[in-house]
This record gives structure tokens, sequence and C-alpha cells, in this order.
């Protein structure tokens, strides 16, 4: 009924979806999933079928059972874990609650690519890319986070093969606590004159990229730097490269960048105006300084 006329709604999202049809000794999950494809598909072949899952689902992502997660695994567990909170598993457990571990460069190159890599290409580009979302409370409310690394959390999220997912209210800085279903549900705050904004301002700019740009579409992706505390990530075709560097160190590095892996020389502007601070090494290389907790967005000159 809701997928054809008048209503044509063309994307569905199921909720806890990967215990469905599950039952002790009764497990039909991987039978039901395939029958309710095939039905949403005769109806309409374009319809997008999305899962809740926060773990490893490739099971599920062969092509014959869901689009997409809701990418908690390969993307919001990964970025909230790198820039300081705890793991949102680890976090339900209390042997494991007060563990001090922050995630390194490292292990977001490797979750990202192990979720990546065990799916059909043309399922990484389904990617529904979240971090904040009605079931974890918003990053920027927390703590631990510095205020200027939720710009690297964006980053982060646009720059990923898929499509970035914008929790309402996260543009302009919801209200919400720690700890509690409010701290992600507080309503959508209409009074605050939030247009002006730095966060708004910011998923502006992101999105208005992405939509403009085919290498942050459905260009290559390609991790350039993954050390200690600081990442970058490039996405690229043969005529246009974009890179983000994301630190979550507490002290300026200086990072090589190999630019020529993904065809370009060196960054040509930073997209949010922030001086950029780098010296060629060669046509293929570049060493930048990365400030303490920055993010930055950038466009390269090509070889």
């Amino acid at each position: 009924k809701w997928l054809k006329p008048p209503y044509n709604i063309d994307g569905w999202r199921f909720d806890v979806a990967d215990v469905f049809g599950r039952n002790d000794e009764v497990q039909l999950s991987d039978e039901l999933w395939r029958e309710i494809r095939k039905s949403i598909r005769e109806v309409n072949p374009q319809a997008y079928i999305l899962a809740e899952d926060w773990g490893d689902c490739a099971r599920y992502m062969q092509g014959d059972a869901w689009d997409s997660p809701m990418n908690y695994y390969g993307c919001g567990r990964v970025i909230r874990s790198f820039l300081g909170e705890n793991d949102l598993f680890m976090e339900k457990l209390p042997c494991l609650r007060d563990i001090p571990y922050k995630m390194t460069a490292q292990d977001v190159k490797n979750r990202v690519m192990e979720h990546l890599a065990k799916l059909p290409y043309v399922m990484w580009e389904n990617q529904f890319n979240l971090f904040d979302s009605h079931d974890c409370s918003r990053l920027h409310n927390h703590p631990r986070v510095h205020p200027e690394e939720y710009r690297g959390a964006v980053i982060f999220q646009f720059l990923l093969t898929g499509a970035p997912s914008i929790y309402y209210g996260d543009e302009a800085e919801a209200e919400g606590r720690l700890g509690s279903m409010e701290g992600c549900r507080y309503p959508m705050p209409w009074d605050k004159e939030f247009r002006s904004g730095e966060p708004y301002r910011l998923y502006q700019t992101m999105a208005r990229k992405k939509h403009a740009h085919k290498a942050l579409r459905s260009g290559g992706m390609k991790f350039l730097y993954t050390e200690g505390r600081v990442l970058a990530i490039a996405r690229f075709t043969g005529e246009e490269v974009f890179v983000g560097v994301i630190s979550a160190e507490d002290r300026d590095v200086t990072i090589r960048l190999p630019l020529g892996a993904v065809g370009a020389s060196c960054p040509r502007t930073e997209i949010f105006g922030r001086e950029l601070e780098y010296t060629r090494v060669d046509n293929h290389a570049v060493e930048l300084t990365v400030k303490a907790h920055q993010a930055y967005f950038m466009e390269c000159e090509m070889l």
C-alpha cells in the first residue's frame, strides 16, 4: 500500500533489524529478509531498504537483503571513539566502561576498511553514514569532545563513501543531557537564531560541496595518513581531489601527506578559510603542520 500511489514512499527504515526473525532455535532471518526485499522491489525496484544494526552486518549486505545499515559500525561508533567517547557498546557494560582507551587513527582506518571490504562496492555508495541519532546522545554536548574536533566529525562523515545523515538539531546545537533518553530527543530549538552560527555554516558548506563535486559523491576514497591521533582521508577523481585532516592530538604535529597517491600536488584552498602551514617535499608530497584538535578540509591542485 505505502509503496504504491498516492503515497509512493521510496525508502523504508527497519527497526532492530538484526534480531528480526530470530527466536531461540527458530532462526528465519535470512529467509525472511530475502522475501521482504523481493516483495519491496516488485513494487518499486528503486526503493531503499535501510536497517538498524549497530554491529558488523556484512551478511545482510550482499545484495539480497538490505541496501544499507544505519552505519554506526563503520562511521558513528568509530569517529565518536576517536574523539574521546567510550564506545557505545562498551559504555553499556560496567566491566568495560572505565577502560581509558581512545581509538588511534590506525584503529579508525582498520574499522572503516574492515566494514567496507566485506561489501560489494556498489553497497559502499549506499552507506547511511551517521554519528548522532535518536538512540545516542549528541556528540556536541559531550564534555570529552573538544569543540573544534566536532568539525572533524562532520568532515569525516561527509568524506566517507556513502550518504551523510544529519540528525535534526545538530546544525542548531540542540541541547540534551548525557545518559538519558532526553539527551538525544530534545526538540528542535526553533526560537534560536542558529542559521548564522558556526555549526549551521559547517553543515551548509559540507552539504553544498558534496552536492557540487563528483569526487565527494562517487569518487575514490583513500586514507592518506593514520598515525597517532591524526588522520587524513582523500576523495578523488581524475579531475579533482579533496582531503580532510582531523586531529585529536593535544599538541601541534607535522605530518607528511602523499598527495601524489591520489593525483594531487599541493593544497589549493582550505574550504573554511583556515591557514595552512605546509612545505612541498617534492611533486608528490607535502609536510603539513596540524594544530592541536583542529580539522581541515582542503581542495588540492592536480598534478
